[in-house]
């Protein structure tokens, strides 16, 4: 159930900007209390989160790629 969970949390997390506790809130509710004492605490797993998501780079001219160049609203700020 460890490896499931771990393996759950990364995939989650390579394709959502949720916030980091709420993926492993969320993750968690999924699974029984029977294999709690399995799980690893939360510290490992929010690190594990973080070196999943790939950060955003600039691009060779220095500028901002698009998606970080609009709001969620698709309305442009830069």
């Amino acid at each position: 159930p460890a490896i499931q969970l771990k393996n759950e949390i990364k995939a989650h997390a390579a394709i959502t900007d949720e916030s980091t506790s709420t993926i492993i809130h969320s993750t968690l509710r999924t699974y029984p209390l029977s294999d709690a004492g399995q799980h690893p605490t939360n510290e490992p797993l929010m690190l594990m989160i973080q070196r999943q998501r790939t950060t955003e780079t600039v691009d060779a001219d220095g500028r901002l790629p698009d998606k970080l160049r609009k709001t969620y609203r698709d309305e442009g700020f830069i």
